[in-house]
């Protein structure tokens, strides 16, 4: 069986894509007119319910508003910063980066997450850290298996920090490794499996465990990959 007609919420995601496309590539700015429903759907020729999909979607995403009655429609939204970022960070996908594009990005935010995780973290977050670490343990060794635990590692103590901008940034940068890259660092003598490497996560967690500051600093120098081999 084949060639069937696409799901109307495949045709919804189409369609926000070629909309924020649009909104990117011609530089529209908030409060700019996209049209009318009923110019949508003779544009686009689609489905009153994909049209209806696509918006539900743009508006909760904070992208558009719509506007009821004589002289409304639908209409570019003024965003926060906040609602920005999110949304651009939304919009990435495979080609955008690599891996050790990203890895310095989470290498520059590692000092103040695990300052963060030092002198925030609860008993509950040591528990679950020391589950993870333990975990870990049992399957590194064996890259594939490791490697997702071990960001999951990385987000739940990136999760611990109040500055809620620094944790949604940080677990959305491993979020789009797991999602969108696959391989493994170019940094020269960079071992995944190696038990140096294990060695160095399990520090960090028993210096999160303890309170620790400075030694949670100190295995974050040597955790680091990217930017300690440029």
């Amino acid at each position: 069986m084949g060639g069937g007609v696409p799901a109307a919420p495949a045709l919804a995601d189409t369609l926000v894509e070629m909309l924020e496309r649009e909104i990117r590539e011609d530089e529209l700015r908030p409060g700019h007119f996209i049209g009318t429903k009923r110019e949508l759907l003779e544009r686009f020729s689609v489905a009153p319910a994909t049209l209806g999909e696509a918006i539900r979607v743009l508006r909760n995403r904070g992208v558009i508003s719509v506007k009821p009655g004589p002289g409304g429609g639908i209409f570019l939204a003024e965003q926060s910063p906040i609602m920005r970022l999110g949304h651009e960070l939304i919009q990435l996908r495979a080609g955008d980066a690599t891996v050790d594009e990203c890895l310095r990005i989470t290498d520059s935010l590692d000092q103040v997450v695990l300052s963060d995780a030092v002198l925030h973290r609860t008993e509950q977050d040591v528990a679950e850290l020391q589950a993870i670490i333990a975990e870990l343990a049992q399957v590194w060794s064996n890259s594939e298996l490791a490697q997702p635990l071990n960001w999951r590692l990385h987000k739940r103590i990136a999760q611990i920090s109040p500055n809620k901008i620094l944790s949604v940034v940080y677990t959305n940068v491993v979020d789009f490794i797991l999602t969108n890259l696959d391989g493994l660092p170019q940094a020269p003598g960079f071992s995944p499996t190696s038990e140096e490497r294990f060695e160095v996560h399990r520090r960090l967690v028993n210096a999160i465990a303890e309170r620790d500051l400075e030694a949670a600093l100190a295995a974050v120098r040597d955790h680091q990959t990217v930017l300690a081999n440029p």
